[in-house]
């Protein structure tokens, strides 16, 4: 009855005793063409759907505009959502002008200019009031009460205490509704509206930190009084209420929450006694997840698993958090099984991250076989953050405990990452060693994604030994295992290994073909690295003297391997960007970008590295008129490459070989070698001395170490 007389009384009607209410409206309506606006309906929605299919029944010019937080689900409804307003990504932000124009930071600006005239967007608050729209999931009156802090806190200071929204967006105008003066007020009129099976899916839903699957709901928030069958028409309501929204991703159905829903609803779940219950259920629910996926990462599911992992991520987190404190063991079983994926991503560093804690903390006290198969993992894992005195020891610790527990496989890895670390310091005969007997065991074990990275390893070994018959066989065999396994990532890295074989057999064009299509690869997979691929690309523009396309590619590793945390590639991304700085005249770059990877290689004990870097401090001392401590360094550079077995590759050894040329006959034959002379038994350390000592001649721009 409420809901009659509401619109009688706006229509200016007068209740008729003797006839039905609704009669007397339906009268009234029936001979005009009307707009009738319901406003907020969910406290009565029932009767507000009964009045509307009555009076549209009986009044063919009646149009009715009903506001609900979910749908009166009558005949002829036509629902339009309202979505939030539009956010930016605080990562990317546009230029301030543009960002003055996101629907959200309107919003805010306009409401912080009424509470404080002098408050402006700036570049120095923008990050800020970005985070805030972001964080405020771009919900009008979260924005408006967060603008009226401006009165006494900076953007900086109200985006810092958004974990703690409830209590901080407080205060509307005293001429709102109640429920429109604090933003928890706001949250709590839907909620109250809720059944009492709603409200605990409602709460229980909070423990999923990116939105969730349907079975994930199902197997993780079923208990009590809701059973799996239910959690489906639950969650259904949940959506009608606009309490969920659903988001499809391959395929399948997404439940998403506004981060500000799931806060208030995690409020509400901590204040429950079932928490432990349903976080324990989340973690068995991802390492169930995780381990249904190890497989599938090496094999023709691998983008579809790829791309469901990403999407996983917040969710995994969370798990392993409460792994670390409730059951280190599925933590260890989560991390191990997407191993292909860490290795791949930028959250390799959360796993990192996670693994040390947890094999470093002895009251944790993992069993001795998770321990093993902690530290091997994460040995594997630290190769591409480059500290490889760090990942030597993690590796031979992992070797030990592993073969202490007789972990065949966790064996195996550990000797594949003790092989690579042997490579990056020029242990060439070692690594070999070390990678075959890891093959040994992979293929026992019948492991071909395992046999694939330790033949890339070896592969990569051999190229460094020139060896590039041996090479492509090794690169060519592993190419076979992931055709047969249909493992994309692999394939697209081995056609990396050949193209990179090929750039340092001085075949330009095959080296292309082959980087092209592997980088083509790689792009298909969801967020797959291409780092590497680009840093080969650059090298290749380099030689090929197209610079300014090398700049870009080597830009492009640079960013991407930073973005990711792969130091490894990031360092040779640096160093190759030297050697463009010097060939298009930027000496002063040149000279910073080689001092600083000198010293910081030497740190790493990369001896590869250091040696490249050298080099080019020895191209820049010849650029500068100083052929004697250009030759000096390039005698040291020779000798390091022969004791750590490392010949340079052909296209490079034709340039360093006229460039020898050229300091022969600056100095003279007899100058010339008595400088190579004197620093042929120099320290690494001397070398590094030497090349920092420097004093410009000229600024000529001679084109050194570089194809004429």
């Amino acid at each position: 009855a409420l809901v009659p007389q509401a619109v009688a009384q706006a229509l200016g009607l007068r209740p008729d005793g003797a006839r039905p209410l609704t009669d007397v409206l339906a009268d009234y309506l029936r001979p005009r063409c009307v707009l009738l606006v319901l406003d907020n309906c969910e406290h009565l929605v029932d009767s507000c759907a009964q009045l509307a299919e009555w009076l549209l029944h009986a009044c063919p010019e009646l149009r009715i505009l009903a506001s609900s937080r979910e749908s009166l689900n009558i005949a002829g409804e036509a629902c339009f959502v309202v979505p939030s307003m539009a956010t930016p990504d605080p990562r990317r932000l546009p230029p301030l002008k543009s960002l003055n124009e996101v629907e959200a930071v309107r919003l805010f600006v306009e409401r912080a200019s009424a509470i404080q005239p002098t408050f402006l967007l700036n570049e120095q608050n923008a990050p800020a009031v970005a985070r805030i729209c972001q964080q405020l999931d771009g919900i009008p009156l979260a924005l408006e009460l967060a603008a009226a802090r401006v009165r006494v806190l900076t953007p900086e200071q109200i985006a810092a205490r958004l974990d703690d929204r409830f209590h901080l967006l407080t205060s509307g105008s005293r001429t709102a509704l109640p429920r429109q003066q604090t933003l928890r007020a706001l949250i709590d009129w839907s909620y109250d509206l809720l059944s009492e099976p709603e409200r605990t899916l409602f709460r229980r839903m909070s423990i999923f930190a990116g939105g969730c699957t349907l079975d994930a709901a199902e197997t993780v928030c079923a208990g009590g009084d809701i059973s799996a069958d239910d959690v489906l028409e639950l969650l259904t309501s949940l959506t009608d209420k606009s309490l969920v929204f659903v988001e499809e991703a391959a395929g399948e159905a997404n439940f998403q929450r506004l981060e500000t829903i799931r806060q208030y609803a995690l409020e509400k779940f901590l204040e429950t006694g079932e928490v432990e219950a349903v976080r324990d259920r989340h973690l068995d629910f991802f390492v169930a997840l995780a381990e249904q996926a190890e497989p599938e990462l090496t094999g023709p599911a691998q983008q579809m698993w790829t791309a469901r992992l990403e999407r996983e991520q917040e969710n995994i987190r969370a798990a392993l958090r409460w792994a670390e404190a409730r059951d280190p063991l599925a933590g260890v079983r989560i991390v191990s099984a997407l191993r292909w994926f860490w290795d791949a991503h930028e959250h390799y560093v959360d796993a990192c991250d996670w693994l040390a804690r947890v094999v470093e903390r002895e009251e944790i006290g993992l069993p001795p076989r998770a321990r093993a198969r902690a530290l091997s993992v994460l040995a594997f894992l630290s190769i591409a953050r480059y500290d490889i005195a760090h990942t030597e020891a993690l590796a031979n610790e992992a070797d030990r405990a592993c073969r202490k527990v007789d972990d065949t496989r966790g064996l195996a890895l550990s000797l594949l990452t003790q092989g690579i670390t042997a490579n990056i310091q020029g242990e060439r005969t070692a690594s070999e060693t070390l990678l075959l007997d890891s093959l040994d065991m992979y293929r026992a074990l019948c492991d071909r994604a395992g046999q694939v990275d330790v033949l890339l390893g070896l592969g990569a070994n051999v190229i460094g030994h020139r060896d590039f018959i041996r090479a492509r066989g090794y690169l060519e065999a592993a190419l076979a295992l992931c055709r047969e396994l249909g493992h994309l990532a692999g394939i697209a890295q081995c056609l990396q290994g050949l193209g990179s074989l090929a750039l340092r057999h001085g075949d330009l064009m095959l080296a292309e073909q082959w980087l092209n299509q592997s980088t083509a690869a790689l792009r298909v997979i969801t967020a797959q690295d291409i780092s590497s691929s680009s840093e080969l690309l650059g090298e290749l523009a380099y030689w090929q003297g197209n610079y300014t396309e090398a700049r870009a590619r080597f830009q492009e590793s640079l960013r991407l391997s930073e973005e990711l945390g792969h130091q490894l590639t990031a360092t040779w991304a640096t160093i190759r960007l030297g050697y463009v700085e010097m060939q298009q005249g930027n000496i002063q770059a040149a000279r910073a970008v080689f001092r600083q990877s000198m010293v910081e290689l030497r740190k790493r004990n990369v001896p590869v590295g250091v040696v490249f870097a050298v080099e080019g401090m020895a191209a820049l001392a010849e650029i500068e008129g100083q052929p004697e401590r250009a030759a000096q360094l390039l005698a040291w550079a020779d000798t390091m490459r022969s004791e750590i077995d490392d010949p340079r590759p052909p296209v490079e050894q034709d340039a360093v070989n006229r460039m020898v040329t050229r300091l022969a006959n600056s100095l003279g034959e007899r100058s010339f070698a008595e400088a190579q002379a004197t620093s042929r038994a120099m320290t690494a350390e001397e070398a590094i001395r030497l090349a920092l000592l420097h004093a410009v001649a000229d600024n000529s721009t001679m084109d050194a170490f570089a194809l004429d």
